[in-house]
């Protein structure tokens, strides 16, 4: 009740503040929402509005209020209409346009008080996890979970009971009709949007290979996959072609979101289908998007060149992307700076902050933003406020983006607070703190 009566105070607010600036000679005020809200409704666990695709969660509204010289407009000349239809934000514009004397042509959406309105097939998705797709056709509502693992045929009569076991093939229709959307709206509608990077379109040379409806069971689901590179170390640029020479080569992915952790390989294939060079990563849970990155050692073979993503268990192919080389294609260079993401200690593989004395070797792992160019960096260990004890050199390679280096101390470690200090020349990129403490658990076998 807070929220609603905020609501309307800051609507309240709103038109007051264009009153004023006399902006409601003659206007429309339209007041609408992006989604619905769930009280916990038909299901008790169901709060809020990104966790499911019920009714409550995506039933949104629209209100119009007509002004005439500052004031809502008289309601015997205006009467109030009330359309209780099945709509889309769709049919926003050509609703609207009627009641200001302008014409418009659009095949995406109808107008709500017209006489020759037709409900229509609605799907939606939602990428916050998990990730579920459905569509609401006729009374009928189908959901699925994208990763596979659920769904459910309701009634929007009632979404409290679901009918999936009782109509199993009016669920796989559905299921059908759901994936297929999945499929275009990741592509053929990226090909209709005038003035949008042509590099991004799927029918472009980044286009990816990915048919949902045919991935096997237990294999991760691919949205995007696209030829990238990250000039300043973070925002994103497709490689539509590439350059023989370029470093490095970038693959970004988005996927609908994990649920189970998978391990993957991505190959790369020369235009003859030979494969030079292949990458493992192991998908966690939760994640939605990846980056893999490849500084080859010599010029690229020119010619299509083929990139592919494969689930490292059953080998089945999640997608793949065509990389043309060619040597007018411009190269795109990272100019960002050397930049240190994160660091952490290892000992035993496990991140620590206490080390024993007797500590045969400390490893640090860093998180870069990729490499810009080959370059060396040192580690140093020691007591904090002192001097390091040891300084080690590691040299990166153009295009890596995690590392590790492992010290072995020659003797016992002094007590007390310790840091390790990643540095280039003089300029600190990151450092780990830890604790020497005699007794913190000794990891592997104790030094010599």
């Amino acid at each position: 009740h807070h929220t609603v009566r905020y609501a309307d105070w800051v609507m309240g607010r709103m038109i007051e503040g264009m009153r004023e600036r006399g902006l409601l000679e003659d206007a429309i005020v339209v007041a609408t929402s992006d989604h619905g809200e769930a009280f916990g409704t038909p299901r008790p666990s169901n709060w809020l509005h990104k966790n499911e695709l019920y009714e409550d969660n995506i039933r949104s509204w629209q209100m119009w209020i007509p002004f005439k010289h500052g004031q809502p407009a008289a309601a015997a000349a205006t009467p109030a209409r009330v359309s209780r239809k099945v709509m889309s934000h769709g049919d926003f514009l050509p609703t609207l346009a009627p009641l200001t004397g302008v014409e418009v042509a659009t095949e995406h959406g109808q107008d709500a008080f017209g006489g020759g309105y037709s409900v229509r097939r609605q799907f939606f998705l939602k990428t916050a996890a998990p990730s579920k797709a459905g569509v609401l056709d006729g009374n009928d509502k189908y959901i699925m979970r994208m990763d596979g693992t659920e769904e459910e045929l309701l009634n929007i009569t009632d979404e409290t009971t679901p009918v999936t076991s009782q109509r199993p093939a009016r669920a796989a229709e559905l299921r059908r009709l759901v994936l297929g959307w999945v499929e275009a709206i990741h592509c053929d509608w990226l090909d209709q949007l005038e003035g949008y990077a042509d590099e991004l379109k799927c029918g472009g040379q980044a286009g990816m290979y990915v048919n949902v409806r045919e991935q096997p069971a237990g294999v991760p689901w691919a949205r995007r996959m696209a030829m990238a590179c990250w000039p300043d170390g973070e925002q994103l640029r497709t490689i539509p072609i590439v350059h023989p020479t370029q470093r490095p080569l970038g693959i970004h992915m988005e996927w609908v979101e994990i649920a189970v952790g998978s391990p993957i390989v991505t190959n790369w294939l020369t235009p003859n289908g030979t494969r030079v060079h292949s990458q493992s990563m192991h998908l966690q849970v939760g994640w939605h998007s990846t980056k893999m990155h490849w500084s080859p050692k010599r010029p690229l073979e020119q010619g299509n060149w083929t990139v592919e993503v494969r689930c490292k268990k059953t080998d089945a192919k999640i997608a793949h992307v065509v990389m043309p080389v060619e040597s007018s294609a411009p190269v795109c260079r990272m100019m960002a700076p050397l930049r240190l993401r994160e660091s952490m200690l290892l000992l035993g593989g496990e991140g620590a902050t206490r080390v024993n004395p007797r500590q045969a070797s400390l490893t640090v792992r860093s998180r870069w933003y990729p490499v810009p160019n080959s370059t060396d960096v040192t580690y140093n260990f020691g007591p904090a406020k002192e001097k390091p004890v040891f300084t080690g050199k590691l040299t990166l390679k153009q295009g890596w983006d995690k590392t590790q280096y492992t010290w072995k101390p020659g003797g016992d470690l002094a007590a007390g607070q310790w840091r390790a200090v990643v540095r280039k020349g003089g300029q600190e990129l990151g450092s780990v703190d830890f604790v020497v403490d005699p007794a913190a658990p000794l990891i592997g076998k104790p030094r010599e």
